[in-house]
């Protein structure tokens, strides 16, 4: 796998001589940072962070979701206001780094969530819910939850895309359809962007 593959854009790619302009706004960047602390460090994943925002913002993405690489708040990707954060699951994983138990791990996950902005998750377990609860509390967020709020039945693929039923609260639609299109996902390690061409059709 070529370093490229690690920051695409609708499946594409960075191409080298972009990589090579990321490259060097970052270092410049880094090196404006230095004058003032010569000892100012970053991480190989701080640095390709960097990369992948600056290339993204230089090519007007649509959508970009952005994929924690460890944990939440402390992670070189929470320094974003995000239109709406997602939490999919919270297990016992780096437990060295996050803590040995449901708690901790899911009061790191919970710092992605940001003041009035909306977050939503699974159906996490008892400990896990209640830190979410606590960091929802202090940041005025709206919360919704997958099996209270919302559910997503029968979901299958349906040739280039997927279908689903999907019921809220107040509403439902029946055989949802998104159509996976030339601009639709990308997907990096820890990036994918422009998920925002979905067709949707009943």
């Amino acid at each position: 796998m070529r370093f490229n593959e690690r920051i695409m854009i609708d499946h594409h790619p960075i191409p080298d001589a972009d990589l090579v302009a990321a490259a060097a706004a970052t270092d410049a960047a880094i090196g404006q940072l230095r004058q003032a602390n010569p000892e100012f460090a970053v991480t190989e994943f701080e640095y390709i962070t960097a990369l992948a925002f600056w290339y993204f913002h230089e090519q007007q993405v649509d959508i970009a979701v952005i994929e924690v690489g460890i944990g939440g708040d402390t992670d070189s990707t929470n320094v974003i206001i995000p239109l709406v954060s997602v939490i999919t699951s919270v297990g016992l994983d780096h437990a060295k780094l996050l803590g040995n138990t449901i708690t901790s791990v899911a009061t790191h996950k919970a710092g992605i969530i940001k003041p009035h902005r909306p977050v939503v998750t699974a159906a996490l377990p008892a400990d896990a819910m209640a830190a979410v609860q606590k960091r929802v509390a202090e940041t005025g967020s709206d919360w919704l939850v997958a099996g209270r709020d919302f559910e997503a039945d029968r979901a299958g693929l349906d040739g280039w895309g997927q279908r689903f039923d999907y019921r809220a609260q107040t509403f439902h639609l029946s055989r949802v359809f998104i159509r996976w299109s030339a601009r639709t996902r990308c997907k990096t390690r820890h990036w994918r962007s422009r998920p925002a061409a979905w067709r949707l059709r009943r």
